[in-house]
């Protein structure tokens, strides 16, 4: 089950999490009928995701979690930045 999908409108590359978290993007070639392509190994767990988007060279996860927390994943290195908090409770 995937916590979300989100495309890169450039590559035409889809992102998506395994059971809404996960230390991986998994990673799927939209223009070849959704054909897996080697996950992006990230460099921390993130677990609670709830929806991503893709901009920037990266994939910015949010989080519904009690920090409602903010990450931004680098597409070629799969390097985690925490960014904060979205404030506000999803709870």
């Amino acid at each position: 089950e995937a916590s979300f999908i989100t495309v890169d409108p450039k590559t035409m590359i889809a992102y998506s999490m395994d059971r809404f978290g996960g230390d991986a993007l998994l990673r799927y070639d939209v223009r070849k009928q959704w054909a897996p392509l080697p996950p992006l190994t990230m460099s921390r767990f993130v677990d609670k995701v709830q929806g991503a988007d893709v901009a920037d060279g990266a994939v910015w996860l949010s989080t519904y979690d009690d920090t409602n927390g903010l990450f931004r994943v680098d597409l070629k290195t799969g390097q985690v930045d925490a960014l904060g908090s979205a404030g506000g409770g999803f709870r």
